[in-house]
Parts: structure tokens; sequence; C-alpha cells
């Protein structure tokens, strides 16, 4: 069955769709972007220091398609990476390795909580790097708890 419409009918519907409301913009869209879309849950924490003034560099990593990477995290910042566990058996067993200038360094949280990543992949680990060489390592998860 073929309809024909009249070419009024063509326009005036083009005008009743092209007349929605825009979409709502947020005032502060930054906050917009840093808000997690679901609720994060860090079960634990390691604290480091190195000598404030050279960024650090994560050096076994992964990427959201799973390839290796390395992240940068200049001082007074923070990042979010994926460890790499298929580096060697210390990744394996979900620890990452670091540098900053000629210090080089490796960490692991004391517990291995898999909740929510993907199999074979290391934990995933917020590094907020301090303005006096400080450094926090969070171990993030999603919160599953009641």
């Amino acid at each position: 069955m073929k309809v024909t419409l009249p070419l009024g009918c063509l326009v005036v519907c083009t005008l009743l769709v092209s007349a929605a409301p825009p979409s709502k913009q947020p005032v502060d869209s930054i906050l917009e972007q840093a808000q997690p879309r679901g609720g994060l849950w860090f079960p634990e924490q390691v604290t480091s220091k190195i000598e404030p003034g050279r960024d650090l560099i994560i050096t076994s990593a992964r990427d959201a398609d799973g390839k290796p990477q390395t992240v940068r995290v200049r001082m007074g910042t923070m990042q979010v990476f994926r460890a790499d566990a298929t580096r060697d058996e210390f990744t394996k067993d979900g620890g990452w390795y670091w540098r900053s200038g000629e210090a080089e360094g490796k960490l692991r949280f004391k517990k291995n909580i898999d909740w929510g990543k993907p199999a074979g992949d290391g934990p995933l680990v917020m590094v907020v790097y301090q303005t006096d060489g400080t450094i926090h390592w969070y171990s993030l998860v999603y919160d599953l708890r009641c």
C-alpha cells in the first residue's frame, strides 16, 4: 500500500520535529564529566613517596582496549589506570611498575580484588600525586556492598 502525503504535511511534520526543545546542558560540565557512572569503592590504599617535581610514569598499564600503554601522572594531578597483568609473574599477581626520573619501583595491593575487572587484567588503580611527592594509590572496584 502506497501512501502519498501532500507537500504541506511534510513541511508541518518537519517543523514539528525540529521544534523539539534542545537537550539541557549541565551548568558545570567539568563536574558532570568527573562523576563516576556507578558507585566506586576503594577497599585498599598504598602510599609511597618520591622526589617531587618529576612526572610519575606507570610502565605496566593497559588501555581500555587491553593494549599496553604508559601512563604519565603530573605532580598535583590524578589518573586512573588498569594494571597490565600480562607482563610477568609480579603483574600477574596484581602488581604494577612505575618510575620517576632515576627512581623506579613496583607496588601491589595486599588484596587482589577482582570485582568487575575483565578476566586476566590487573587492578583498576587511581593514583594521586601530591605536590610534596606523596603518592596515594587506591584500588577501585564497583561498590557491590549492600
